[in-house]
């Protein structure tokens, strides 16, 4: 009878271990199977994306014309001719190619699994909330003129927001650089840093954000644990590109990018790459140089292509702006004759040119550098592409590279500055003057319009509003205009 029940006891024990084993095996299978399975779509993504490059983006320029569901065909109906490819140099380096792939496969995977998302993140800006926003002249709190004893004289140039919406990155004609925090009601804010070393007005200045990820929304940002970026690049009209690291609680000088004569000489934008890892940067000389940021060395060099076409190299290669797209294989350039040229760095390709329409603003006079791209900016997805140009600004579909709208600020002003938020939702448009816009993604309403109050000191105006962002956290926009006050633009009972 022991024996019986000993053996019984066993087999029971066994019973139980082999049932553990097959669904632990189970379980593992399921998770290989996912795992596969979200590896599979992430490299058929990134195949399509790929392909996209070589069929619609491939093209060697798409005309401006109204949105349609089918790539652009020229005018026999035939496909786009093939790309450019850059004039002779060095291969695209190994460890470029390697961050470019990673961090594209990675992007469009987060991209796909926050897609699912129908509605807008708890405690973000809606439509009706955007209507009610204002700078301040109803309300004192509605506004925070952070720096404006600092940034005297000459205004705000460039801005940049951290991940979590948390600090604030501000430069301007003054030479300087000045970090503020604030929280997510828009309450005062407070320096952190204050950066020196400029000897002209600042270009531009954009945070170094690591790892590479979507843009968090709403609650996410609020709770995000991502901290003070790691970094700030900053690029100023005397040619210099410096680098500074975050130290503590503040940012310090780290190194000097070094740059040949003639390229400091011509510097005109800085595009920090979606990894942190590289810093895009481009020349009216029609230039475009990649720099390591681990020590600052350039690792390579693009310029435009020594053979094309009559019609494709018609506008040239002056550039003065510049973004990478939101994946980070791409690289969009705005130049001064109103054109724009797309780079695909893996392949060392001109992609595509997007030709706007030829500007009829009276404030172009005759003159073609008044046709400048002044500002461009990518939806987070990288499907709408909005460039600011004389007297208006155009949203292109780079899926189709075909118009997707054409916008104005109210009374004939001339837009300076555009930004998406990050939710993909929203595009925010300032201009001479002190005026704002915010306009529904996709149908491109017109949601808020609004104009900066007068600056405190009598007889100041709001002045020119160059710079433009959003706080991630609520959907705020935040604004830097030419009367030294960063504005956050928000509801009077915010």
């Amino acid at each position: 009878m022991l024996e019986m029940f000993n053996l019984k006891k066993q087999y029971e024990g066994v019973r139980q271990e082999l049932a553990h084993a097959l669904y632990s095996n189970d379980a593992s299978n399921r998770v290989i199977a996912r795992l596969m399975y979200e590896r599979d779509q992430a490299r058929e993504a990134l195949v399509n994306v790929q392909s996209s490059l070589g069929g619609s983006l491939g093209s060697s320029s798409a005309a401006a014309g109204p949105s349609q569901d089918t790539d652009m065909a020229d005018a026999d109906g035939a496909a786009p001719s093939s790309s450019s490819t850059v004039e002779a140099g060095p291969a695209i380096p190994e460890a470029l190619s390697t961050t470019i792939d990673t961090t594209v496969a990675k992007l469009l995977a987060e991209r796909r699994a926050k897609s699912k998302r129908k509605v807008l993140p708890e405690g973000y800006a809606t439509a009706e909330s955007i209507a009610a926003y204002t700078d301040g002249s109803s309300s004192s709190s509605s506004v925070v003129k952070l720096g404006s004893a600092r940034t005297a004289q000459t205004g705000i140039n460039t801005l940049d927001v951290s991940l979590d919406g948390s600090a604030v990155l501000v430069g301007g004609n003054d030479k300087n650089i000045e970090v503020y925090m604030h929280d997510a009601q828009g309450g005062e804010g407070q320096s952190i840093a204050q950066l020196k070393g400029h000897k002209k007005p600042l270009i531009a200045a954009q945070f170094i954000k690591k790892p590479a990820q979507v843009l968090p929304v709403g609650a996410e940002a609020a709770a995000s644990a991502a901290g003070l970026p790691v970094g700030i690049v900053s690029a100023s009209e005397d040619g210099v590109v410096k680098v500074w690291k975050l130290e503590g609680e503040t940012y310090i000088s780290d190194y000097d990018i070094a740059l040949a004569k003639e390229a400091a000489a011509a510097l005109t934008g800085i595009s920090v790459h979606p990894s942190g890892e590289y810093v895009a940067l481009c020349t009216s000389e029609g230039t475009m140089l990649v720099h390591s940021l681990a020590a600052g060395e350039e690792v390579l060099s693009m310029s435009a292509p020594a053979e094309e076409e009559a019609d494709e190299a018609a506008g040239g290669y002056s550039y003065t702006t510049l973004q990478w797209h939101p994946d980070g294989q791409l690289v969009v350039l705005g130049t001064s004759s109103g054109i724009v040229r797309i780079w695909d760095v893996k392949t060392l390709k001109k992609a595509a040119t997007l030709r706007p329409t030829p500007s009829t603003s009276p404030s172009s006079n005759g003159d073609s550098s008044a046709a400048a791209i002044k500002s461009l900016d990518f939806s987070e997805n990288g499907y709408f592409l909005s460039l600011v140009l004389p007297g208006r600004v155009e949203v292109w579909d780079l899926r189709k590279l075909a118009l997707a709208g054409s916008l104005e600020l109210g009374g004939g002003v001339q837009p300076l500055a555009v930004k998406f938020d990050p939710s993909g939702s929203y595009l925010a448009v300032t201009g001479a003057g002190g005026k704002v816009g915010v306009y529904a993604n996709k149908s491109w309403k017109l949601l808020f319009d609004g104009s900066a109050v007068a600056g405190e000191k009598e007889g100041e105006e709001a002045g020119d509003i160059k710079a433009v962002a959003w706080d991630s956290r609520s959907g705020k926009v935040i604004t830097g205009g030419g009367d030294r006050a960063l504005r956050v633009w928000q509801a009077a009972s915010a």
